[in-house]
């Protein structure tokens, strides 16, 4: 008796939504940290340099990231990278959100970028 060839036309559903969950948090969290940086580096009493650092500090963070997490995602899945990068993210947006002085904002800025290294090269 023939073996039934299992029906892949319907993938998961959730993966597209997901990925583009992914995709606006990418897009987004640039935008808003620079829409913000003012009123960070007033309440955090940023230098000029100090600013000017802060506003690229996140996407160096992600270029260093972006290849050494993509052969990560080859070797241990990307769906495990992906997941794995969402809640550094996360923990990375609260620092920078509720950092008190200029290291823990810039920390949580480092924290962000490489996160979002991951989810680029795992996407």
């Amino acid at each position: 008796m023939p073996v039934a060839a299992q029906d892949t036309s319907h993938p998961n559903r959730l993966a597209v939504p997901l990925l583009g969950l992914l995709a606006a948090i990418q897009v987004s969290d640039p935008l808003i940290t620079t829409l913000t940086l003012v009123k960070a580096s007033d309440e955090l009493n940023f230098s000029a340099s100090l600013q000017s650092l802060a506003a690229g500090i996140s996407t160096f963070a992600l270029a260093a990231t972006v290849i050494p997490a993509g052969v990560l995602a080859d070797r241990l899945g990307r769906r495990t990278v992906l997941a794995f990068s969402i809640l550094v993210a996360s923990v990375g947006q609260v620092m920078t959100a509720l950092g008190p002085d200029p290291a823990v904002y810039m920390a949580g800025r480092i924290v962000t970028g490489i996160a979002l290294g991951a989810t680029f090269a795992a996407a």
